[in-house]
């Protein structure tokens, strides 16, 4: 074995000189196209995919972000990015003040056409760290505050869907143990438009099932699927 490890070597080191010699060998014109044809060889070697639209126009400049033999430098993406004070102080991107490194959710070179954002919960989470899921999805709380801040009694960080839940029968009558009535509803928009369109002049906003179906919320009674609010 070690034998063939240093005939391996022996050849190696021939055909290194060999390329050396014949580079060597070539006029000025021909060796200047060698070099380009091989340089281009190695950048798409080394070059994983294009940047993203967002950070295009720093293709090329390689240097920009990386850092030989470290990898993208967290200081380069703070340089662009911390002085956006107004987006950073938006409650869905506060959260990156206690974050130390940025290619956990960012990553490039995945294409033109894609963001180069991959929300990593795990890296919040960090240490035992529990995850207070309102501090950034208290605008976005779809159930309005109804069910509190705990969204992790329902919800996992991989998909917003709660695994395994099944709607209630549809002859359920118990709507709002889990539902509100949007806004509207509470105005004189339900008695001119909702509960006409539902064609249930007797409808309270309180009675869902009156008019909504529980495939979608939008698929009304009588009505069909409606888009309206």
């Amino acid at each position: 074995m070690a034998r063939l490890t240093r005939l391996r070597g022996r050849a190696l080191a021939i055909g290194a000189v060999v390329v050396a010699l014949g580079w060597v060998a070539l006029e000025g014109g021909e060796a200047r196209r060698l070099s380009l044809a091989v340089g281009g060889l190695w950048q798409r070697a080394v070059a994983p995919g294009a940047l993203s639209q967002s950070h295009a126009f720093l293709a090329g400049q390689c240097d920009a972000c990386h850092e030989s033999l470290s990898g993208v430098r967290r200081e380069a993406c703070v340089a662009c990015h911390a002085g956006d004070t107004e987006l950073l102080g938006r409650q869905p991107t506060a959260f990156h003040a206690r974050i130390g490194t940025c290619t956990g959710c960012h990553r490039e070179h995945a294409g033109g056409a894609r963001l180069p954002s991959v929300m990593e919960h795990g890296l919040l989470a960090r240490g035992g760290r529990v995850l207070e899921c309102s501090a950034c999805h208290a605008s976005r709380d779809r159930h309005q505050g109804f069910f509190g801040s705990r969204c992790d009694q329902c919800h996992g960080t991989a998909a917003w869907a709660v695994a395994g839940f099944r709607h209630p029968s549809s002859r359920s009558t118990d709507c709002l143990e889990c539902h509100r009535g949007p806004p509207s509803h509470y105005m004189e928009h339900f008695e001119m438009v909702s509960r006409p369109m539902a064609g249930d002049p007797s409808a309270t906003v309180e009675a869902c099932y009156r008019c909504h179906q529980t495939t979608a919320w939008n698929d009304i009674k009588r009505a069909g699927f409606v888009k309206h609010h």
